[in-house]
């Protein structure tokens, strides 16, 4: 998605999705922004475009894609690949690419690493599982999780790297979940009430 600002709005108008009668809009409801349309051939072009330069004029060395989870998996077998081979023929390095799979569903998540095309996703689980045990004390969640590293296991990924549990990016809280101590304060508040 978009928000509703950018000049894609304005010049490239079949780059995003379009209700019945044909206005822009976001199938989750939010207002603030747009959905791309990633069936559009143009806009993927644009998209590996626009992702390629930023890498090689200035750079950058990662990607974060916003709710990963809400899009087609085999966009990302298709894209990353392209913008992987864009940046090493310019000689610049392949950037990080992690998705947002907003989820703490393990088989889900690992998912979009394994058979999804990604090359990493936000640890969701492991950020639970971690409030879980600093609220209570209780590590068997958390011990549950990390038995599940084996799932994101895959050699070689479409995006160019190694996909596995040690390229997982691991954060405690954030603007969707909160964070880690303010959430255990309230499982620990809902203990004692």
């Amino acid at each position: 998605h978009t928000g509703w600002d950018h000049k894609w709005t304005e010049f490239h108008p079949g780059f995003y999705m379009k209700d019945a009668t044909g206005n822009f809009y976001d199938k989750n409801g939010w207002h603030d922004v747009i959905d791309l349309n990633y069936y559009d051939t143009g806009m993927r072009q644009a998209m590996i475009d626009a992702m390629s330069f930023w890498v090689r004029e200035f750079g950058i060395d990662g990607f974060r894609i916003d709710t990963a989870r809400h899009l087609d998996p085999q966009f990302f077998q298709r894209w990353m690949p392209q913008v992987v081979a864009r940046v090493q023929a310019a000689g610049a390095a392949v950037p990080q690419m992690f998705g947002e799979v907003a989820s703490r569903d393990l088989a889900e998540v690992s998912g979009f690493v394994r058979n999804g095309g990604l090359q990493s996703v936000l640890d969701f689980p492991l950020d639970q599982a971690l409030t879980e045990y600093v609220a209570t004390g209780d590590a068997s969640n958390l011990r549950s999780v990390l038995g599940w590293d084996d799932f994101y296991n895959r050699g070689a990924s479409p995006g160019g790297a190694n996909s596995n549990v040690y390229s997982l990016v691991t954060f405690a809280g954030n603007h969707d979940t909160g964070l880690i101590y303010a959430n255990a304060y309230s499982l620990l508040e809902a203990e004692v009430d």
